[in-house]
């Protein structure tokens, strides 16, 4: 009797330890969400003050010179507008594929959806002898 005591919590053990990645990769899934938002919200406080020392540290009035005009900004202003044009052209210039690749992945799924629907369908079907 005590034999298959044992083996019982040897084999319940087993089965709790084989279970054990599964939990903690769903503790894992649910908790990097969580660990993404701090971290990007840690990011945007430094990216923040560095830009706020960056600014007083350059805050001379620089005159620019455009096609129409002239004006005088401040160096920090000028330097984030150029750095906001940069994202603005950086994310049209890869908007672009992007928009692409997911109407192509939208037409595959489509004709997964059709082919799998025929396989389902021919196995499905009878089979007929042949004379």
């Amino acid at each position: 009797m005590a034999g298959s005591s044992y083996a019982a919590d040897v084999g319940r053990a087993a089965a709790r330890i084989q279970r054990f990645p599964n939990a903690l990769r769903s503790i894992r899934h649910r908790a990097l969400p969580v660990v993404k938002k701090i971290l990007a919200f840690v990011l945007a406080v430094v990216v923040f003050l560095i830009g706020v020392s960056f600014a007083v540290a350059n805050a001379h009035r620089v005159e620019f010179n455009y096609f129409v005009g002239t004006t005088d900004w401040a160096l920090s202003v000028m330097l984030v507008m150029a750095v906001l044009v940069g994202v603005v052209l950086g994310a049209l210039v890869t908007f672009v594929p992007v928009i692409r690749l997911k109407t192509q992945l939208r037409s595959l799924r489509k004709s997964e959806a059709v082919a799998r629907e025929e396989i389902r369908n021919l196995r499905t079907m009878p089979l007929k002898d042949i004379p």
